[in-house]
């Protein structure tokens, strides 16, 4: 196995390192992100102090910069003309796979990248949440949820969830009620932020969960969006003290406001997710894609 560890000459590499942080460094620690361990081994042996380097790096690209925001709005636009094709190819007899491609298809053929995941499902396959795309084939009648998590041109993210009805006929009242009730989370949660807002002021007044919902919850309320899904992750109020973390939310922040509804044991399930710029004057949606009249009441 000694060629794996010589396959890249870390200690050679240690080296290089540890002769520029001696000349430019005056002995401060070295923070670093993504290094393999043996790397670091290599660097102690050289008398340099690692430390971790990923706290200070999400934490300075939590704040997006005009040309961050433009190319995160291209990355969406691209997301929402392949939710329009998604829309329209949604028919009786197509497969979950095939209904994902068309995604995977229009990011990379207008200069994409890829996909984090392939989270579409369908009938009882929505419910509970995070089953990405199968074989199997949709049925008249049945909701399908799909979360973006698009990583576009240059590397941005677009990160929306939609969930659509299949067929001609009319929503039951049961999946209409799931619609609207992750509908009104969202919406009331992207209408409380403020800039200058603490992530647990955000959660304490963020929309609060039905009981018949709330075991299957979403895990976050709100995540960070740049390269990918980044700081920060705004856990519901009935999470924060054993996971949440505090901080602030700030100006041109890029913040995906989350929902997922559905009964433990439920028959479906309903995944919506937003995408918003924080301003000043409160929060402004990136995608134009439109919810599903046929599903709100």
């Amino acid at each position: 196995m000694n060629w794996i560890y010589n396959w890249v000459d870390h200690y050679g590499f240690a080296g290089e390192i540890a002769t520029l942080v001696k000349k430019h460094g005056a002995g401060s620690p070295l923070a670093m992100d993504g290094i393999p361990p043996i790397s670091v081994m290599a660097l102690l042996d050289k008398g340099i102090k690692v430390v971790d380097g990923r706290t200070p790096i999400e934490l300075a690209r939590a704040v997006k910069s005009e040309e961050e925001i433009k190319c995160l709005r291209i990355s969406m636009k691209i997301v929402d003309k392949a939710l329009v094709k998604i829309r329209t190819a949604l028919q009786p007899g197509i497969t979950e796979n095939e209904l994902w491609s068309i995604l995977h298809q229009t990011n990379i053929s207008n200069g994409g990248n890829y996909n984090d995941t392939r989270l579409l499902a369908s009938g009882p396959r929505t419910n509970p949440f995070f089953q990405e795309s199968s074989d199997r084939v949709i049925q008249a009648g049945e909701l399908v949820t799909l979360d973006t998590d698009t990583v576009g041109p240059f590397g941005y993210y677009a990160d929306i969830s939609r969930t659509f009805y299949c067929g001609d006929g009319d929503p039951t009242e049961e999946q209409r009620q799931l619609y609207n009730t992750a509908f009104e989370q969202i919406e009331w949660n992207a209408s409380i932020i403020k800039s200058g807002m603490t992530f647990r002021e955000f959660a304490e007044k963020s929309w609060k969960i039905p009981k018949e919902f709330f075991a299957n919850r979403y895990s976050a309320i709100a995540h960070g969006v740049g390269f990918s899904s980044e700081y920060p992750y705004i856990v519901p109020r009935e999470d924060f003290d054993e996971r949440g973390f505090d901080g602030e939310i700030m100006e041109n922040m890029v913040l995906s406001v989350e929902s997922y509804i559905g009964a433990k044991g439920g028959a479906e399930g309903v995944k919506l997710e937003q995408q918003y710029l924080v301003t000043a004057d409160g929060s402004v949606r990136f995608s134009d894609f439109p919810f599903e009249e046929k599903l709100l009441y």
